[in-house]
C-alpha cells in the first residue's frame, strides 16, 4: 500500500531558486542555466524541466 514520504526524506517541494531555463529554437531544446547565466545543461526530449523557472519574454532577459 502507498503512503506519504516523511518530511524529511529531501522530496523537492517548490522551484529551484538559483536555475532558470530558456527555449532556444534554433536548435529545439530547453536549455537549463545558474542565475549568473552560466548553462547548466539541455535537454533531449523537447519538454521543458519540471520545478525550473521559465524566462519566455524578453522583459525576462533586461
Amino acid at each position: 500500500m502507498a503512503k506519504n514520504n516523511p518530511i524529511w526524506d529531501n522530496a523537492r517541494k517548490w522551484a529551484v531558486k538559483d536555475r532558470k531555463q530558456v527555449y532556444n529554437p534554433v536548435i529545439d531544446r530547453w536549455i537549463k542555466m545558474w542565475d549568473d547565466w552560466k548553462f547548466m545543461s539541455q535537454k533531449d526530449d523537447w519538454t521543458p524541466y519540471k520545478w525550473v523557472h521559465k524566462l519566455n519574454k524578453e522583459a525576462d532577459f533586461e
